[in-house]
């Protein structure tokens, strides 16, 4: 879309069946699909130009409500496990850095979590699986993988990194555990898992290149889940309850983003383990 036109698409998986959900001449964008796949929540501009409010958009009826209205730029609403809630971030400005909120759905009733210290910038926010917990990360000087529970409690740093470290990306995996990307040292840059509390941090698969967003899939086939570790096409299986399996995949190239990066998609060709 144009620029200043952005709207929010569905596509089927195999690549049919494009539909265009959002039609408004503003910007919208950062879609993020409930659980349940009735409801998408997205950001716009539609009300006012230079801040993001975010919209529900009803894919049965198609009707869109506005859930903020308070003036503010608000970013990446996550939906949570129960579908009951989208937990958000509000961007104050670069020397305030982020709050956190937690908007109700049944009852329209938007809370303020956190108003987190210094210049914290959130990023990568999710939901624990259940549901007690936000997990996030914060880039730059606050370089670290964080918890925070959904009363604003417990507010934790789970990787505490110092000197040229740097720990992102973080992923809920098995056993409320969490994986994460670390950036440290030819030897020690990859892809890590740790408990919740930030204990038991091993490296469970090196990269010799920029590691990005460890993904824990649960998928319908047969299959482990699965690490995208590199985008050399490597992947790694990390489960430790079960065996090893060897999956073939195929990379297909679909354009380039504006920085010149290819932009992928892993493609399963062989959908289920061999015998």
């Amino acid at each position: 879309s144009a620029d200043l036109n952005r709207d929010i698409y569905t596509i089927n998986a195999n690549g049919t069946d494009l539909r265009q959900i959002t039609q408004d001449p503003a910007t919208d964008v950062c879609p993020s699909w409930s659980p349940d796949g009735s409801k998408i929540a997205f950001l716009s501009t539609r009300d006012n130009l230079y801040q993001r409010d975010i919209y529900l958009h009803d894919l049965l009826t198609g009707v869109e409500t506005r859930l903020t209205s308070t003036s503010g730029f608000y970013l990446s609403p996550v939906w949570s496990p129960s579908n009951e809630k989208i937990a958000f971030i509000k961007n104050i400005n670069s020397a305030a850095g982020d709050e956190l909120f937690i908007l109700d759905l049944a009852s329209g009733v938007i809370n303020q979590i956190s108003d987190l210290p210094g210049m914290m910038i959130v990023q990568g926010l999710q939901w624990s699986p259940s549901e007690d917990r936000l997990l996030f990360y914060c880039p730059g000087t606050w370089g670290d993988v964080y918890t925070i529970k959904t009363d604003g409690s417990e507010l934790r740093n789970l990787t505490g990194d110092t000197g040229n470290e740097n720990s992102q990306d973080p992923s809920w995996f098995i056993d409320g555990q969490v994986l994460y990307t670390k950036y440290l040292s030819s030897a020690s840059t990859g892809i890590y898992r740790m408990n919740i509390n930030g204990t038991s941090k091993t490296m469970i698969g090196a990269v010799s290149c920029t590691p990005f967003s460890p993904v824990y899939r649960f998928t319908s086939v047969d299959l482990p889940d699965l690490v995208v570790s590199e985008y050399s096409t490597s992947i790694v299986a990390d489960d430790p309850s079960s065996r090893k399996y060897i999956v073939d995949f195929r990379i297909a190239n679909i354009g380039y983003a504006e920085s010149g990066s290819a932009l992928v998609y892993i493609d399963a060709i062989r959908p289920k383990p061999p015998e």
